[in-house]
């Protein structure tokens, strides 16, 4: 079964509890990496360090970064954040880079931004 590295697994610490839950349930079928947990201007200001959006690879290599492995892993990401949504795991749904107007889409024509995840607040 595949796990986060230290790195990822601290990086993920500094998340958002329910970013926390879906990522944690996701690397028990998806092996990935947490390149970094980001944080916005206004958490930053008020010393919170809690984030609401993650940067998260699909591959622990990055010589295989390709987009078509980042949407089948953002599909995993997205169907795995509804199921718990739905069972009441977590309180946030999730919104993906690769489809930021959640339109369930992906060939539109907008910024593409594979590896980052984001809490709906």
């Amino acid at each position: 079964m595949p796990r986060f590295s230290q790195e990822s697994f601290s990086k993920l610490s500094t998340c958002h509890i329910d970013l926390q839950v879906i990522f944690f349930e996701v690397i028990k079928s998806f092996d990935c990496q947490v390149i970094c947990p980001e944080v916005s201007e206004g958490q930053r200001n008020q010393g919170d360090q809690l984030a609401y959006s993650v940067y998260v690879s699909p591959s622990p290599f990055p010589g295989l970064m390709d987009p078509t492995n980042f949407i089948y892993f953002g599909g995993y990401v997205m169907g795995m954040a509804q199921k718990l949504f739905d069972e009441g795991k977590v309180a946030h749904k999730l919104r993906y880079g690769g489809d930021i107007h959640k339109c369930k889409y992906i060939t539109e024509k907008e910024l593409k931004d594979y590896v980052h995840f984001e809490l709906l607040l």
